[in-house]
């Protein structure tokens, strides 16, 4: 369900993107699903064990805190221009632990698709907020890796809604918004 709410929002939000094969990257609490969009359809699903709240566990175990403590240590890296420096190294390992396991999905994808052709991957899940992920995943992949801003693509009234608001929770609903979206695909 979710690489098709994935594809439904893709396809809506930001069809001036889609090629003929688009890789998108929905980086979750506690899954990722790396998913190959052809002609806007989802064609290549999988689920990759890894979320932010591996990074939290990352935290939370090497420096002994609680989850929460961890959590909102991770959110305030986010934010921050500068954190500890044993909060970045944890965070950059568990970054670069997930970014293997993208490479090792895009790999396969490759594999059973030689004809492809990719040049981005398209992020978007509340850990794709991580500053330097961008930056790892194009090392990693080859591929030049984007966070999607979802609200740049809906009209709303910023007097109702806060703009910063928005933009901060907008990695967050690409699967609401996809699964909102269906009857329109159906």
């Amino acid at each position: 369900m979710t690489a098709s709410a994935l594809s439904n929002f893709f396809r809506l939000f930001f069809p001036s993107l889609l090629e003929e094969t688009t890789a998108l990257l929905h980086i979750g609490a506690s899954l990722t699903h790396f998913i190959i969009l052809e002609g806007g359809i989802a064609t290549y699903p999988e689920e990759i064990s890894f979320g932010g709240n591996q990074i939290s566990d990352e935290i939370s175990n090497e420096l002994q805190l609680s989850f929460q403590e961890a959590e909102a240590l991770k959110i305030s890296s986010l934010k921050e221009k500068s954190v500890p420096e044993a909060t970045q190294g944890i965070i950059e390992k568990a970054g670069y632990s997930l970014c293997t396991q993208v490479q090792e999905a895009l790999t396969r994808f490759i594999a059973q698709n030689p004809k492809a052709r990719l040049d981005k991957l398209y992020m978007t899940g509340g850990t794709s907020k991580l500053p330097l992920l961008c930056e790892w995943l194009s090392q990693k992949t080859g591929l030049s890796a984007i966070a999607l801003k979802p609200f740049e693509h809906i009209s709303y009234n910023p007097k109702t809604f806060n703009p910063d608001f928005l933009e901060d929770v907008g990695p967050l609903m690409p699967v609401a918004l996809g699964l909102a979206s269906r009857s329109k695909y159906l």
